[in-house]
């Protein structure tokens, strides 16, 4: 089916022309010829699926748990937008762990947008929340995220908050002097150590800047992340606390374990 085409509203099989409604209900089998009795057997299993923000959603339950994340500052008029996608050699987990981890910029994100100079990360709280989990930190980074502010080195201080939605979907927003910048990042699972990751960005600020720089300097920033992220070992994220050595500003990492244990991941 998968190598199918759609014709007049149909799905169409390409290795014997079966032909499917959008209820996976089978309507013809040309070798059969016009009437033939088809077996109820031949439907398809259908899942609820939507298209929202671009992507589509697929849920593989009967009933979803939850529901799609939210992110409505996309239909806003009055943002630039951007939109990107890669394939990485790593595991759904460590993707988003690293995504919502906030002491490795200092270190991983030098050469673009974090100061070596300031690596220190406050105490703060991790807040369960309907969709999944929540904190804000106070960060130190470029004013605005681009390559002219790396060359001029516009450091501030601003803040970063994390509206994680569980098991795979992140929500980072940015506040500095130049505006608010929003990251919404969304993981799709290929095999246990490969993934897809769609992600959407928006700001409010440099409308006169173009949208392919803005692009560039995400894309060095990713470039940096998945670096380290596919040499990460194990690459299946363990979620027995005791086999990883967590320090205080890995709150997020350990609640984000704690959670995904409690729902019945194994790791």
């Amino acid at each position: 089916m998968s190598r199918g085409w759609l014709e007049n509203g149909m799905l169409v099989c390409a290795y014997h022309g079966l032909k499917y409604n959008s209820k996976g209900e089978c309507t013809r089998i040309p070798a059969a010829g016009p009437d033939a009795k088809i077996p109820a057997k031949l439907c398809l299993k259908t899942y609820q699926v939507a298209e929202r923000y671009g992507i589509v959603w697929v849920c593989l339950k009967d009933k979803a748990t939850q529901t799609i994340p939210e992110f409505d500052i996309w239909e806003d008029s009055n943002i630039q937008k951007a939109k990107l996608s890669s394939e990485w050699n790593t595991s759904p987990t460590r993707y988003a762990e690293n995504f919502n981890d906030v002491a490795h910029a200092a270190w991983i994100h030098a050469e673009t947008f974090a100061p070596r100079s300031y690596p220190e990360i406050g105490r703060y709280q991790v807040e369960q929340t309907e969709y999944g989990l929540y904190y804000g930190a106070p960060t130190t980074f470029l004013a605005s995220n681009t390559f002219e502010a790396k060359r001029k080195q516009e450091i501030e201080t601003g803040l970063s908050e994390y509206f994680f939605s569980i098991p795979f979907t992140s929500h980072l927003k940015v506040t500095t002097s130049a505006g608010v910048e929003h990251i919404f990042d969304t993981v799709q699972p290929i095999s246990a150590n490969k993934i897809r990751f769609f992600m959407l960005k928006t700001r409010n600020y440099d409308f006169d800047q173009p949208v392919d720089d803005w692009i560039a300097f995400q894309l060095a920033v990713n470039e940096e992340d998945r670096e380290t992220v596919e040499n990460q070992f194990p690459p299946n994220m363990p979620l027995d606390l005791s086999k990883e050595f967590h320090i205080a500003a890995d709150a997020f990492s350990v609640a984000y374990r704690r959670k995904l244990k409690a729902l019945g991941f194994q790791g």
